[in-house]
């Protein structure tokens, strides 16, 4: 699981997929940009995060529309990413 400082430079975010990762991830507490790296023989449909409290009970989720070919890297940049802040969560990928 991982936790986000408030601000991030050059952050890298590792999925459920060792294959797909995000790069040059930042977050100015609403809004992130970064690189979606995807080097899996399928094509990426999109980045689910799911949160979970103190306690690790899931308490949220979010889930990122992101149309990325395989063996390609794309850069992004999303609404959202204030949870990332506050609470640990983990990257789940899904695809077409």
């Amino acid at each position: 699981m991982c936790l986000l400082p408030n601000l991030i430079f050059a952050q890298t975010i590792n999925t459920d997929n060792p294959n797909v990762y995000l790069k040059n991830f930042t977050c100015d507490g609403n809004y992130a940009t970064f690189n979606v790296v995807n080097k899996s023989s399928k094509s990426l449909k999109g980045i689910r995060f799911d949160f979970f409290d103190q306690d690790g009970d899931p308490i949220d989720n979010l889930n990122w529309d992101l149309s990325v070919a395989s063996g390609v890297g794309e850069k992004f940049g999303k609404y959202g990413c204030g949870p990332m802040t506050k609470y640990k969560f983990i990257t789940k990928t899904y695809y077409w």
